[in-house]
């Protein structure tokens, strides 16, 4: 937040936004190589690198959680290369994690599933057929040391051992369900594209070539696949993990299934001559910075001069401008949404009623959002809700039954209208 702040106040929106569209690339870069490095082929590596682009485009702008799958990139790829050449190199997950919980609470996920592929490699070294065991017992034994290590080091944050709870206290909260981005997205939706990809690739590999994955990996893409298909919040990480899975089921020893079909030969035969047209050197390199250019541009630089807060629709900029720099008789209630553009725009002189970190800078238990979706359900308590807080003003969008309500109920009278948000004030005499 910090870097994020000095580069807006260096740059305006230009920087954070350069920033990000940076990181995005990187991890799209990074896994590329990544899988490179296992052995899949350019094709399938194209492939899998536009539907990871696609699974990650609503996540664009300038968020942590940007940086959050760019770390993520980075520790899986320190691993698998430890996993390949035994060395040292894995003692940098402690500090990498150290990093990571400082900027976004993803690094959780990676603990889990380091976990799991330790906890599932150990039992295949003890002679479970169904799970191949992957990592040698020194490897098991430092791998096991290092996230004991990285787990302890976390709590070290300022938020103390509570952030290695913070997800899933998170995911359990009930009031967070009113929220899109918490919420299960059926899977044909647009920002699903990219993940169905993936798992349609996925599958269709593990039908057909039948590869020898270890328990890890099958574990792995079971838990990766029910929480992408849960929460839209877990798309990005889950289909980087899946992206990497499906990579391995590409690559693994297998069994291929033989299916004929008509002029199947002389089709292989064209695929073939083509494909190892994308294993020439200087193509690799021309493929790789066009990528870099292009996914930076599309993310961020592309969006520059065609975003302002006056202009976008999901901020009330226009409607901020009347409330006046003298601030407000009493808080102000107003859209979830709108939260922290408000904060930052009114604060000191304007008392807002609730902002995105309704469940970790409060008291962690999300009441003011269920206070919030109380009052905006319009039930029984709802104006006994307002009264209690003190509402005099609310900000809000116009076509919405709140709107309706209170204006239908009397009391309220709308100061602004745009077409789009309204500003209501209590009526002289009616007071909270």
């Amino acid at each position: 937040e910090l870097v994020m702040y000095h580069l807006h106040l260096a740059f305006g929106v230009a920087g954070p936004l350069i920033l990000f569209a940076l990181c995005a690339a990187a991890t799209l870069l990074l896994s590329a190589a990544l899988w490179r490095h296992v052995g899949l082929a350019w094709p399938w590596t194209t492939t899998l690198l536009v539907a990871l682009f696609l699974a990650l485009a609503p996540f664009r702008g300038p968020r942590p959680y940007l940086a959050g799958l760019l770390l993520l990139a980075l520790y899986c790829w320190v691993v698998e290369r430890w996993t390949s050449q035994a060395g040292r190199r894995i003692w940098a997950l402690p500090p990498l994690v150290y990093l990571w919980a400082n900027v976004n609470a993803s690094f959780v996920v990676a603990l889990l599933a380091t976990g799991l592929v330790l906890v599932a490699d150990t039992l295949g070294s003890r002679g479970i057929p169904s799970l191949r065991s992957r990592f040698t017992p020194t490897q098991r034994v430092q791998l096991g040391l290092v996230l004991g290590i990285s787990t302890a080091i976390a709590a070290l944050t300022p938020n103390g051992p509570r952030l290695l709870v913070f997800p899933f206290t998170t995911l359990s909260d009930p009031s967070l369900r009113s929220i899109s981005e918490w919420q299960a997205s059926p899977p044909l939706r647009s920002e699903m594209w990219g993940v169905d990809v993936i798992c349609v690739l996925l599958l269709a590999t593990l039908f057909l070539r039948r590869p020898r994955l270890s328990g890890a990996d099958l574990a792995l893409t079971l838990a990766m696949a029910v929480a992408a298909f849960s929460s839209v919040r877990l798309v990005g990480v889950a289909s980087m993990y899946l992206a990497f899975l499906a990579t391995r089921a590409l690559t693994a020893p297998g069994q291929p299934v033989c299916l004929r079909l008509p002029g199947g030969g002389a089709l292989g035969r064209w695929w073939h001559a083509r494909a190892s047209l994308y294993e020439s050197p200087p193509l690799r390199l021309q493929a790789i910075n066009g990528l870099a250019m292009l996914v930076t541009c599309v993310i961020g630089v592309g969006r520059l001069h065609l975003y302002s807060e006056h202009t976008d629709a999901r901020l009330p900029g226009a409607a901020v401008e009347t409330l006046g720099a003298d601030g407000l008789s009493g808080p102000l209630f107003h859209d979830f949404n709108w939260g922290g553009y408000l904060l930052w725009r009114l604060w000191p002189h304007v008392r807002v009623f609730i902002d995105g970190r309704q469940n970790d800078l409060y008291d962690g238990t999300g009441r003011e959002l269920q206070q919030y979706i109380q009052i905006t359900s319009i039930t029984a308590e709802s104006e006994h809700m307002l009264d209690r807080h003190g509402i005099r003003t609310i900000l809000f969008k116009k076509d919405t039954p709140l709107v309706r309500y209170l204006l239908a109920r009397g009391g309220w009278s709308v100061t602004y209208d745009d077409g789009v948000v309204v500003r209501l004030e209590r009526s002289n005499g009616d007071s909270p």
